[in-house]
């Protein structure tokens, strides 16, 4: 807490943040041309629409990477449950 010249109460951070967060927003709106910051988002979207989705964990990938496990295990390893047969839990 801080306190007010104006009223010599101690004023909540929260408040005084929240002031400060708007009247730098206001100064940023001011700064900037309209149509320059209307360009600049769609050349973000058009950015971010155009990278690739990274895929790690897809259900298909999980399931051959399972696969090489279970082959390098040898008989003992647990088949898959797509494989295994009527043993519902």
């Amino acid at each position: 807490m801080r306190l007010d010249d104006s009223r010599d109460q101690p004023v909540p951070t929260a408040e005084v943040d929240n002031f400060l967060i708007e009247r730098e927003e206001a100064k940023r709106e001011r700064m900037v041309d309209p149509k320059l910051r209307w360009q600049v988002l769609q050349q973000a979207i058009a950015w971010g629409e155009q990278q690739k989705t990274v895929r790690r964990n897809t259900r298909e990938e999980c399931l051959r990477r399972q696969a090489i496990l279970l082959a390098g295990l040898g008989k003992d390893a647990v088949p898959p449950v797509s494989e295994r047969s009527g043993t519902e839990h």
